[in-house]
Parts: C-alpha cells; sequence; structure tokens
C-alpha cells in the first residue's frame, strides 16, 4: 500500500504542476535576434488595443485560453502576471540592450490615446521612438495550439515623425506530436518559440532595421 502512495504522489505534483503551468505563458524574458547593433537611445511603448481588453472583458495579463474536456474555456495569462503590453516592451528592450542600444522603456495603458502614447515615448529623448500596437494576440489550446496576432510596429523619430513600419498578423496552428502526453506543454513551448519568432519579423524588417542603424 505504501508503495502505491509513493507513486501516486508524484504523479499527482506532477499532474498539478502541468495544469498549473498550463494556464500561463512566458513573455517576459525572450532575447530576439535583432540582426543590427547600435548605441543609441530607442524608447519602446507597447499599446495593447486588442478588443476584448478595451472592452473590460479580459485583464491585460490575458494571452489566450486552454479547453477542457467538454471544450470549455480557461483563461491562460502571463507567467509574470504584468499585462502583455508589459512583457513585451521588457523582451524588446532587453533584446535592444543585448545588440548595445539604450533601450528606454515608457510604460503606457491600453485607456491611452496613441497621441498620449507618443507624447509620453518623445518625453524620453530618445533617438528613436518604437511604438508597438497590439491589435490581436491570443492563443487557443486543447489538443493542438492556434495562435492569432495583428501586430504593428512603428518606428518614429525624437519628434514623433513615423519613419518606418511593419504590420504582422494572421493565424497559426501548431499541431501536437502524435504521442504527446501533456498538449498544454506542447502548446507552451510552441507558443514561446511562435513568439520570438513574431519579434523577430517586426524587428528585422529592413525598412526597421534601417532607422536603428
Amino acid at each position: 500500500m505504501r508503495s502505491k502512495q509513493i507513486i501516486f504522489i508524484p504523479l499527482v505534483v506532477l499532474l498539478f504542476t502541468s495544469c498549473a503551468l498550463g494556464h500561463r505563458h512566458n513573455y517576459h524574458d525572450t532575447i530576439a535576434n535583432i540582426a543590427a547593433s547600435g548605441n543609441i537611445t530607442v524608447a519602446l511603448a507597447t499599446h495593447d488595443q486588442r478588443q476584448y481588453i478595451l472592452s473590460g472583458q479580459s485583464a491585460p495579463e490575458y494571452v489566450g485560453m486552454r479547453r477542457g474536456g467538454f471544450g470549455n474555456p480557461f483563461n491562460i495569462t502571463t507567467v509574470s502576471g504584468k499585462p502583455l503590453a508589459e512583457d513585451i516592451t521588457t523582451s524588446i528592450c532587453n533584446s535592444l540592450s543585448a545588440k548595445g542600444y539604450k533601450a528606454v522603456a515608457v510604460s503606457v495603458v491600453h485607456s491611452d490615446t496613441r497621441d498620449k502614447v507618443i507624447e509620453k515615448m518623445k518625453q524620453s529623448e530618445s533617438k528613436r521612438l518604437l511604438l508597438v500596437t497590439l491589435n490581436e494576440w491570443q492563443s487557443d489550446t486543447s489538443i493542438n495550439t492556434g495562435l492569432s496576432y495583428n501586430v504593428r510596429l512603428e518606428v518614429l523619430d525624437s519628434n514623433g515623425h513615423k519613419l518606418a513600419e511593419k504590420i504582422i498578423k494572421g493565424d497559426d496552428n501548431f499541431r501536437s506530436s502524435v504521442w504527446a502526453w501533456d498538449p498544454l506543454a506542447e502548446g507552451r513551448e510552441a507558443i514561446h518559440k511562435a513568439f520570438k519568432e513574431k519579434l523577430e519579423a517586426l524587428l528585422n524588417s529592413g525598412e526597421v532595421l534601417k532607422t536603428l542603424q
């Protein structure tokens, strides 16, 4: 009887840990590989304009959902517990810093107007202003995982005039392996990898790179 308990307890812990992590995705410590380097000051802000955030339907830290056995959805939030927009800003700033740039994170909220966001960025007196507008970003995991996204990156000069723009949007699907015992874990890994790829698609756009060099 005791041997069964010894086996059972670790399994319970493993299942509990898996379920807990399944409700959270990691966005705050991604380092994107930027194909440029420099030492100029770059201010960055991420403006969350997802409709379900603006309406108050979902909290700013919401990043998607996972579905139970009957298709019933459970919210997935950020590992950091912070708004997704803040995590994105942190990851891009760290990515820029890794390439020598003096990255400045500018705090904004979803209720700010675009003009107010740009004004906050201008106050940093940075040479370049990077504005990320998050129009859509949410994953959906059951057996497989889907990701819907619509993100715009604008590069502005110190006066707020646009120099470059890159938009990425789409609906990606990531299939779990045939023998997957934990689709939630595979979904987390797929989204984490996709997030890095999306950041690199934004930052390594030819027009964007020109403004950073």
